[in-house]
């Protein structure tokens, strides 16, 4: 588990840094930018987020040198075999060729250096004096690099006495227990540390992130959890053992014990007598008849008088044995309303409404955006669309849509810093 493998946390003070730095670099008047801060303090992970955010700027060109692999290991222009390797004899010619013409093509060019104080002297000194000579270069290219804060570096520290000075600082507690919190949801585990186990791994790392995530390594050491899961397995196996006797002892008595012939018992049919049938009386109910009244008169009929299949037959709570008479009114009919059906649609003031979405970036190729954007933190999900620009097809990543421009504003301004860098716009839905 290493820091430049995890995707960027928007934790303070980490994410004020890139967005301090992302906007020193866009600023044409501020040529050498300085990042210093201890090892594991996240200077490299801020320099792949700034090559990251960087690389959007179409009008400008970037490079960025490894000092301790003396090499080339970024570049998003052509450059000759000669420029890759720092150690090359020629290399500072090779350097103002290379400079002279891209600068014809690009209106801009960043120079990104991690590890500066590993390069030797005459080499960085050298890259200095070729931007400091030519006017053209010194508004045209600016130059990031990122350093330790060793004293034994103070030669190369002189170098940098005119750059604008950024200083990496740790997190405090809450900080740190964001930060390991996250770590865990990205990695898959369910493990909590109390406040005082984050205090203590804090204190050991000074709040620098890099450093943090080696003690949470040793912290969670494999060899450690098998140690306990084997003193966990040795315990379950010690305590298991006098209930196995227990069940052994009782399964050697139920093998001795004698076999029972089993008994069947017959039934036993008795006769019963018969019994002479009981009569049963059937009662006479009176009822009520009620037919269908074609006039308005009053029926009142017997039982005798109707055939069964046209009758209404229901009990009456008379006490009378006799059927009484029903008084029946005419039923009065209710003429039937036509409601004639209204046309919503006419009736409803129809208004044109427009979504809204954030743009996130656009490219010619889908995968280059996929990889921009990946590991950034990104509210719901980034959306994928081609549109036709000047008879040529691109690539735009987006997020949204809001129901009006105005929300889509307000949630550009909410979004975190990783995603600031970004060109965003607010533009309505494709």
């Amino acid at each position: 588990m290493k820091l430049d493998r995890l995707p960027w946390i928007d934790i303070s003070p980490y994410d004020q840094v890139l967005t301090d730095l992302i906007s020193s670099c866009q600023k044409r008047d501020v040529s050498l930018i300085c990042v210093q801060g201890p090892n594991g303090s996240g200077k490299s992970r801020i320099l792949t987020e700034l090559l990251s955010a960087l690389s959007f700027d179409v009008t400008a060109s970037l490079i960025a040198l490894s000092g301790n692999d003396n090499e080339v290991f970024y570049h998003n222009v052509e450059v000759s075999s000669d420029l890759l390797h720092l150690n090359d004899p020629e290399f500072l010619h090779h350097f103002t060729l290379t400079l002279e013409s891209i600068l014809k093509e690009k209106q801009h060019f960043y120079i990104l250096i991690d590890d500066v104080e590993a390069l030797s002297y005459e080499l960085i000194a050298g890259i200095m004096n070729i931007l400091n000579e030519n006017p053209a270069f010194k508004e045209q290219v600016t130059l990031v690099v990122f350093m330790g804060v060793m004293p034994i570096h103070l030669e190369i520290r002189r170098l940098f006495i005119s750059a604008e000075m950024i200083t990496l600082k740790g997190m405090n507690l809450t900080q740190a227990k964001q930060f390991i919190d996250k770590i865990y949801h990205y990695t898959h585990q369910s493990k909590q540390l109390t406040m005082s186990e984050v205090n203590h791994l804090n204190g050991l790392s000074y709040g620098y992130a890099g450093r943090l995530i080696k003690l949470l390594e040793q912290y969670l050491d494999p060899t450690n959890q098998s140690k306990s899961y084997k003193a966990w397995w040795i315990a379950i196996a010690v305590l298991s053992l006098p209930m196995m006797g227990v069940f052994l002892c009782f399964q050697d008595n139920s093998n001795n014990t004698e076999i029972h012939k089993e008994i069947v018992l017959e039934p036993r049919i008795i006769e019963e007598p018969e019994l002479d049938p009981v009569p049963i009386k059937k009662e006479v109910i009176p009822v009520k008849v009620i037919l269908p009244i074609h006039d308005d008169t009053q029926v009142s009929l017997s039982m005798n008088a109707v055939a069964e299949s046209e009758l209404f037959i229901g009990p009456t709570l008379s006490d009378n044995s006799e059927t009484e008479a029903l008084n029946i009114e005419p039923v009065i009919q209710t003429p039937k309303v036509e409601i004639e059906p209204v046309d919503l649609d006419n009736n409803i003031d129809k208004k044109t409404v427009y979504n809204y979405v954030i743009e996130l970036g656009r490219h010619q190729s889908k995968e280059q955006l996929e990889r921009t954007l990946k590991g950034r933190s990104i509210p719901g999900k980034a959306q994928f669309t081609q549109i036709e620009v000047k008879g040529s097809k691109i690539w735009i990543a987006y997020i949204g849509p809001y129901g009006n421009e105005e929300q889509a504003q307000q949630g550009k301004a909410k979004l975190p810093a990783s995603l600031q860098s970004l060109p965003l716009k607010v533009r309505k839905e494709f």
